[in-house]
């Protein structure tokens, strides 16, 4: 690997991965927490997940700043203006998925409970599963500078879409069948829109990682020019 005439260039350059990193392993916790603390009813990890939120604005800003800092003092060369742009953008997308995390948070230990009794419990618990493992993969995806990662990561967050829709469905039919548990069917649509927000942003965060090893901004529609083939199943 190259190194850079100026050590002190090199030095901030692993410090703004490093935070980059640890910020991202907050996000990602935040978000596993909140899904499990509103499946559970779990307050006490609900909070947690609150605390959290506090850290992470707290380390994006301090990571932009860091960043900001770089780029006017160091005038550094189109790969490491890119890597740094890169993570200034993806720190905009982590703060926003620990913001959607929040209100997830938000809904545990209110007037009603989540009730895994629920027609769409299974569909709502998937959801979760996947939201959680697309922000895994799309910052495993930009620590490794993964393209492939990258792409499978966008095409995943179709099947986001579709369980968002399923929610939505069904608890839309449940609020018009049986009102007395409106409040329940309410937050359930509210945090099934906020996973949907998750997934969104951890397909933004992929396709810098495509920008960042190709130098190409990738339109929103990527995954219908990337989608596997499935004729030869």
């Amino acid at each position: 690997m190259q190194r850079h005439i100026s050590g002190t260039f090199e030095e901030e350059l692993e410090s703004l991965k490093t935070d980059f990193v640890a910020l991202g392993g907050t996000v990602e916790q935040q978000v596993a927490n909140a899904s499990r603390a509103f499946i559970q009813n779990d307050s006490e990890l609900a909070e947690s997940v609150k605390t959290m939120e506090l850290q992470v604005n707290r380390r994006t800003v301090e990571l932009n700043r860091l960043a900001e800092g770089t780029l006017a003092l160091r005038q550094p060369a189109a790969s490491d203006f890119r890597l740094i742009v890169g993570i200034f953008k993806t720190s905009t997308d982590l703060e926003r998925i620990g913001d959607e995390a929040d209100r997830i948070a938000k809904f545990v230990g209110q007037t009603w409970c989540y009730s895994v009794n629920r027609e769409y419990h299974n569909i709502m618990t998937e959801l979760m599963e996947q939201a959680v493992n697309a922000v895994r993969n799309a910052l495993d995806a930009f620590t490794r500078l993964n393209v492939e990662q990258a792409k499978e990561t966008i095409v995943r967050d179709g099947e986001i879409d579709r369980l968002y829709d399923e929610v939505v469905a069904s608890s839309t039919s449940q609020i018009v069948e049986n009102s007395a548990n409106l409040k329940n069917d309410l937050a359930a649509l509210w945090v099934a829109r906020s996973l949907e927000r998750i997934g969104d942003h951890a397909k933004n965060i992929s396709e810098t990682v495509i920008y960042l090893v190709e130098g190409e901004i990738v339109v929103h529609n990527i995954a219908n020019a990337i989608e596997p083939d499935t004729d030869d199943e």
